[in-house]
Parts: structure tokens; sequence; C-alpha cells
């Protein structure tokens, strides 16, 4: 299980985002050197801005990722440093899938968390 900070953290679609990184010959793809890249920034910013697309970032590790973002720039052994960077790399592109996910086909819940999917209420009897 993957942690940021110590907090345990669930995998969305782990087949998906391994088979993202094989694709890439397993190259990061959201840093530049020992710090988010600017696509890798972008990213997380949309993550975090979920609620715009009616959607929690908490459900694409974007309070996570924020936090261990803002650990990269700390002073850590190199072994520590590298956990972090795949960790921020891996949780980002997990992320984004899922969050890809649920604005192509919808987020399932419960109606009263998204109010705007309850079910149409009709008049009694027909107009006029």
């Amino acid at each position: 299980m993957a942690t940021a900070g110590h907090r345990p953290l669930r995998w969305h679609d782990l087949r998906a985002t391994r088979a993202f990184y094989r694709q890439r010959d397993y190259a990061p793809a959201w840093r530049e050197g020992l710090f988010p890249s600017a696509n890798g920034r972008a990213a997380l910013a949309l993550l975090l801005q979920a609620e715009d697309y009616g959607l929690q970032p908490g459900n694409y590790h974007a309070p996570a990722l924020q936090a261990l973002a803002e650990t990269l720039g700390e002073p850590a052994s190199a072994d520590r440093r590298q956990l972090r960077l795949a960790r921020f790399d891996a949780l980002l592109t997990d992320g984004l899938l899922r969050f890809a996910l649920h604005l192509r086909r919808g987020q399932r819940g419960s109606a009263s968390r998204r109010p705007w999917k309850r079910p149409v209420q009709f008049l009694s009897r027909p107009p006029g």
C-alpha cells in the first residue's frame, strides 16, 4: 500500500497506472529532476480544483499529493527523495486516470452527495 506521509492511500486503478508506466518504459511522467514539472504542477492544480467539475479532490489523491509535493524540496537522503518522487508521480497518474474516467462516465455515489443527480419530481397532475 502506498503512503503520502504516514497516511495509507488506496490505488484507484493500479493496473492502468502500471500499464501507463510500462508504455513509458517506466520513465517519470510528471517531474523534472527533483521537482514536479510544469505539466505535473498543472495536473495537480486540476485535481485540486475537482470541485469545479462537481467532483471531490480527495477522490483523486489531491490533498495527499499536495502535501507530498511540499515535501519534495525538504532535505532527505537520496533514497528517500527518490521514493517521494516516484510516489508523487505514480499517485498523480492514478488520480488523473480516475479523474478522467469520472469526467467521461460520471462518478457513482449517493444522490445526497450529488443533489443535481436526484430524480426529477413530476407534477401529480398534468398542467391545465
